[in-house]
């Protein structure tokens, strides 16, 4: 029996399956004891991850775990439940394991990186978030992080360049403004700041970052 190997673990889920023939009655019953397993695991990760309870969401994947204790993906959104609960040291490891059993998914590596820069080892993030540009060039979300690493490391011109290039992409272009409008306003450039921040508003794609741009606005007023 094969197992289709590459994204099965890391990949896109509805793309997992077992390929090949089964030879012998042993061999069918290893079949359907997987199946099951991988089935149920694909469950809890599913209604974890719309579960708005981290605390339920990590029990709900520590259970998924236990079925299918390989998969990174897993690894990867319970750390970031772990993360939202104030488990730091139990989010790092799990972004330690998702890089480990899935070293090519950008996700692993970018998810890692902000848990450096959080805890201001911004150097140690910048590298993660280069790994993850690396596989993806055009991951939004890892380049307005490391243009914030970047940012707090005093890199003006890389800071900049990061923040510019994820809104000329226009997938998180919101948070990009708002990013890069919050920079401006830290480096002393007001008018350039307050720009940045209105355009979040006219987005309008989140209403947290429109808030934090209402914020700003005012204090500037």
């Amino acid at each position: 029996m094969k197992i289709r190997k590459g994204r099965n673990r890391c990949g896109d889920r509805a793309d997992r399956q077992l390929v090949g023939h089964v030879f012998v009655s042993g061999s069918r019953l290893l079949y359907g004891a997987e199946r099951r397993r991988r089935d149920e695991a694909l469950r809890l990760y599913q209604e974890a991850y719309w579960e708005d309870d981290p605390q339920r969401q990590a029990e709900m994947l520590s259970e998924a775990a236990v079925l299918t204790p390989k998969d990174g993906d897993i690894y990867i959104t319970r750390g970031m439940a772990y993360a939202a609960m104030g488990e730091d040291e139990k989010a790092l490891s799990d972004y330690e394991m998702g890089v480990r059993l899935c070293p090519k998914k950008p996700e692993a590596y970018n998810n890692r990186g902000f848990w450096h820069y959080q805890h201001g080892d911004f150097e140690r993030a910048i590298v993660d978030f280069d790994r993850a540009l690396r596989l993806r060039p055009l991951f939004s979300r890892a380049l307005l992080n490391r243009g914030a690493a970047y940012g707090m490391m005093g890199e003006r011109a890389r800071a900049l360049a990061d923040f510019d290039k994820a809104i000329e992409l226009g997938v998180m272009a919101a948070l990009g403004y708002l990013n890069r409008g919050i920079y401006y306003l830290n480096l002393g450039e007001r008018e350039r700041g307050e720009e940045d921040l209105r355009h979040v508003i006219e987005l309008d794609e989140d209403d947290s970052y429109t808030a934090m741009a209402r914020q700003y606005l005012a204090r500037e007023a």
